[in-house]
């Protein structure tokens, strides 16, 4: 920009010129004012397709997948290096004007193609790629990488064949596949019935033990299914008793489910079994239903009753003195007609050693003979001394250990 002290009309050109390469335009924009007004060096049309074949070039490079381009004769007309990596070429065996041919009979030497004629495998690769069809399928290459192969028809002829590594992903799949199937295999081994709701109280997964416990017809419980359907058919099988309105009761039951009101745990009985029923609430909606069966822990439980019913009837009817000590030489049963010789209850001796019930003299003798059976595990016989109210008592004491279930002693 410069200022003239000239004075002379306004809009009224002063002077046009060209300097070098670069063009000059000045005028006048206001009175006492000149602009100055130069355009960019013009450029030729070769300098212009340089430019943008160095940029094409740059792109071609730097692309992660690898490319190759033929022409209609099937002559090779372009590649990158990353064509060259993914595909294991050695180095300076790809070269511009190359046929098809060269290439797939190098690959086909090397066992990419798999056993068979090198000759026959050329010609069918060449044939297809005359017929100048697409293509898309995935490779595992001589040097143990996948590649996702893909083929495109040009519209002159000839094609472009893209390579894209996906070896990281096919591994992430197959890892993926195998914790899958892992999981899979162990929710259908677990002695547990599952089954899980999205947010939406729809069955996203399920096991046969489930169905099983349940009593559910084969193939009713499917994925999708939404739990108002599986609510009605409980309901109208009886398992809520006796119901005034089915549809409302079906809607109360998924009412209550959409707002959290979840039982935690109840227990239900269904065709002769006891089962024990756990909710959980997941983060994102929805829950997981879990179904154990304990009519067997009952049933073991009961006879475990039993058992120790009958064994206790056995020991308070005794007419011989009967203790049991545990470990630690602690008085854990005493019958009565121990009661009746020591002149304590079995309460009274519960927990107790025998130096806090009988002198001390009396006391070492018990525990050293008790220390005799727990070292050698065998039955011991000894004569036992004590005083009782009514004078001194020897007894001929059998002492044997009794295991805890665990090859131990208890």
């Amino acid at each position: 920009m410069k200022n003239s002290t000239a004075n002379t009309n306004s809009g009224t050109p002063l002077a046009s010129h060209r300097q070098g390469p670069q063009a000059s335009l000045n005028f006048l924009a206001h009175p006492g004012l000149i602009l100055s007004v130069c355009s960019p060096p013009e450029r030729t049309e070769e300098e212009e397709v340089a430019e943008k074949s160095a940029l094409l070039e740059k792109t071609f490079e730097s692309m992660s997948q690898g490319i190759s381009v033929y022409d209609a004769d099937l002559k090779l007309v372009a590649f990158n290096q990353q064509y060259i990596d993914l595909t294991d070429f050695p180095p300076g065996f790809m070269r511009l004007g190359m046929s098809y041919e060269e290439i797939a009979r190098f690959k086909a030497e090397r066992g990419d193609y798999g056993p068979g004629d090198v000759d026959e495998h050329v010609r069918k690769r060449v044939l297809a790629r005359r017929a100048r069809k697409p293509n898309r399928k995935v490779r595992t290459l001589p040097n143990g990488r996948v590649s996702l192969y893909r083929r495109h028809v040009l519209p002159g002829g000839g094609y472009v064949a893209i390579f894209t590594d996906i070896t990281e992903r096919k591994r992430a799949e197959q890892q993926i596949a195998k914790k899958s199937a892992l999981l899979e295999t162990t929710f259908e081994t677990m002695s547990q019935g599952i089954i899980v709701y999205d947010k939406d109280l729809r069955v996203t997964a399920f096991n046969q033990k489930y169905a099983d416990l349940y009593g559910y017809p084969p193939g009713f419980i499917r994925l999708g299914m939404p739990i108002e359907k599986i609510t009605r058919f409980k309901a109208q099988r009886g398992d809520y008793g006796p119901v005034a309105d089915l549809e409302e009761l079906v809607r109360e039951r998924a009412r209550a489910r959409r707002q959290g009101e979840i039982a935690k745990r109840e227990r239900i009985g269904l065709g002769g079994t006891e089962i024990v029923v756990s909710r959980d609430a997941m983060p994102d909606g929805g829950y997981v239903t879990t179904l154990t069966d304990i009519t067997e822990i009952k049933r073991a439980e009961e006879a475990l009753r039993e058992s120790e019913a009958r064994f206790r009837a056995v020991v308070d009817n005794s007419p011989t003195k009967i203790h049991i000590k545990d470990a630690e030489g602690r008085y854990i049963l005493v019958n009565p007609e121990a009661e009746r010789l020591f002149g304590f209850t079995d309460e009274e001796v519960r927990g107790k050693t025998s130096y806090d019930i009988f002198p001390k003299e009396v006391a070492d003798a018990f525990t050293a003979h008790d220390r005799a059976v727990m070292e050698s595990g065998e039955t011991v016989e000894e004569e036992e001394q004590f005083t009782c109210e009514d004078g001194e008592h020897t007894y001929l004491t059998v002492k044997f250990p009794v295991a805890d279930g665990r090859g131990g002693i208890s």
